[in-house]
């Protein structure tokens, strides 16, 4: 929570990623500065409904996967990043 503050007073952009199951339990957090990486769009809906802000969530799928990353072939994945973090 401090890096969070540290980072707003500093007009720096926040990638909060959900590392578990109960992201869409938590308190809405509508500071301007923080964006959240979700598991899933049921997770992101959810969100939406609770008050969050729809273009600050970004679906990414859930972390653990990237342990496969090694694993893809690259040369067919392209991806753009789904949030504009820009301050």
């Amino acid at each position: 929570k401090c890096l969070i503050a540290a980072a707003g007073n500093a007009n720096i952009p926040v990638l909060r990623i959900q590392h578990g199951p109960g992201e869409n339990i938590k308190p809405p957090n509508r500071q301007e500065h923080v964006y959240k990486l979700v598991f899933s769009e049921e997770v992101k809906k959810t969100l939406i409904t609770r008050g969050e802000i729809a273009d600050k969530i970004a679906v990414v799928g859930p972390v653990v996967f990237d342990e496969i990353q090694k694993f893809r072939d690259y040369k067919k994945v392209t991806m753009d990043f789904p949030l504009d973090i820009a301050m």
